[in-house]
């Protein structure tokens, strides 16, 4: 979990009962981040990624209560955003048990706002600027893919620089600690622009408000001023 900086549902955090179960919640709460399902084998997830060292966890029966224990304790619980839910199942081999975790969505907190107008946030020379900075620390590392200069510029003209900034953070950082992402850099930043967009109660995701406010430019202008996102690997 190092460098990894998240929010989290501080209030429900200081309601879990043992380091253990707080240290589950936080990789938990990580994992859904970006991934609808996870399932957890039993014996890592126990010995190596939680660090308990006792002997009865090299039993199967042992681990199989354990999981119990924190099916109890955890289902149920609030994250950051949506409701933790818990299962236990084996896994494909049956050789081990596996703790199987998603995120429950609150109905009402995923229902759409209403509708507003997009506007910019930052006018065609600002947006220029910003989008010049991002791309060339982009292009210095590794894996950092063909970014679209127009459409990451259309993407400053519309939101807070310190969104933007904070993507390219995230991004890198992920790709740091994880080591083994298979997209490039340019497409995780897209990523993470527009799930710091959608997180916001304050911004709108340009596709969610088509038809309103600041538009792309329409195909045939491709190569002029702010260009329209294709469907390519970059994600845009």
């Amino acid at each position: 979990l190092a460098n990894h900086v998240r929010p989290i549902n501080y209030e429900q955090f200081q309601q879990i009962a043992n380091d253990t179960l707080a240290s589950l919640y936080m990789r938990l709460d990580l994992y859904l981040y970006k991934k609808p399902k996870i399932k957890l084998d039993s014996l890592k997830l126990l010995t190596k990624e939680l660090g308990l060292t006792g002997k009865r966890y090299q039993k199967r029966f042992a681990r199989h209560q354990k999981l119990k224990e924190m099916v109890k304790a955890l289902d149920g619980v609030k994250l950051f955003t949506g409701t933790l839910r818990l299962s236990i199942g084996e896994n494909k081999d049956k050789s081990d048990w596996q703790l199987v975790a998603w995120k429950e969505h609150d109905p009402a907190a995923i229902a759409p706002p209403p509708r507003r107008r997009l506007k910019p946030t930052h006018t065609d020379e600002e947006a220029t600027l910003q989008a010049s900075d991002l791309i060339a620390e982009i292009e210095r590392q590794p894996q950092g893919g063909e970014p679209n200069f127009g459409y990451i510029e259309y993407l400053c003209k519309l939101y807070p620089r310190n969104l933007t900034r904070q993507a390219l953070d995230v991004a890198k950082a992920d790709y740091r600690d994880l080591g083994n992402v298979k997209k490039t850099l340019t497409h995780v930043f897209v990523y993470e622009v527009e799930r710091l967009v959608k997180e916001s109660k304050k911004l709108r995701w340009w596709k969610d408000e088509e038809g309103k406010g600041i538009q792309p430019p329409s195909q045939n202008e491709e190569g002029k001023g702010i260009q329209p996102p294709s469907q390519n690997e970059e994600g845009f």
